[in-house]
C-alpha cells in the first residue's frame, strides 16, 4: 500500500520550494550578473573570483556555474534524474562553501543555516528519491516496473 498521499505531496512541495529558490537565489542572480556582464560591461563577481585565470576561462567557469545553479535545482524541481541532482546540488554547494563562493553566488549572502538546510535537503533526496510525484516514477513505469531502489518513498 506504501505511505500516505501527504508523505508525497510534502515530498513534491519540499522538492519544488528548494529547487526554486536556488534557483531563484543562485542561479538567476548569476544569469542575470552574466547577462549584464556581457551586454552591459558591468563587473561580475564570479569572473573577478577566477581572475588568477585567463580571461576566456574564467569566463567560461562562471558560465558553467551558472547554468549549474540554474539547471540542477530546475530538474531537482521537476523530480528528473532526482538523487543525481541532488547529489550535484549538494557537491556543488560543498565546493562552494570550500572555495568561499558564497557571497559571490547568491543575490543575498548565505548564512551557515541556509548553506545547512540546503544540504540536508539534499541528503534527503539524494536517499529517499524524488517520491511518487516526481518525473522519475514516470520514467520508471513507463517501463512496466515500479522501482523501489532501496528508498521508502520512491
Amino acid at each position: 500500500m506504501g505511505p500516505l498521499p501527504v508523505v508525497h505531496l510534502s515530498m513534491f512541495l519540499l522538492r519544488c520550494f528548494s529547487g526554486l529558490i536556488l534557483i531563484y537565489y543562485q542561479g538567476w542572480a548569476q544569469v542575470r550578473l552574466g547577462w549584464n556582464h556581457v551586454w552591459k560591461n558591468d563587473p561580475w563577481p564570479l569572473v573577478l573570483h577566477f581572475a588568477d585565470f585567463p580571461t576566456p576561462v574564467a569566463i567560461f567557469f562562471s558560465v558553467m556555474i551558472a547554468v549549474f545553479f540554474f539547471l540542477s535545482p530546475l530538474l531537482l524541481a521537476l523530480g528528473f534524474l532526482t538523487r543525481l541532482n541532488a547529489l550535484s546540488i549538494f557537491i556543488g554547494i560543498l565546493v562552494a562553501v570550500y572555495n568561499d563562493l558564497g557571497d559571490k553566488l547568491s543575490a543575498t549572502e548565505l548564512t551557515s543555516q541556509t548553506i545547512l538546510l540546503f544540504l540536508l535537503i539534499n541528503v534527503f533526496f539524494i536517499l529517499n528519491g524524488g517520491g511518487m510525484l516526481a518525473t522519475d516514477r514516470l520514467f520508471d513505469t513507463r517501463r512496466g516496473r515500479s522501482r523501489m531502489a532501496g528508498s521508502l518513498y520512491s
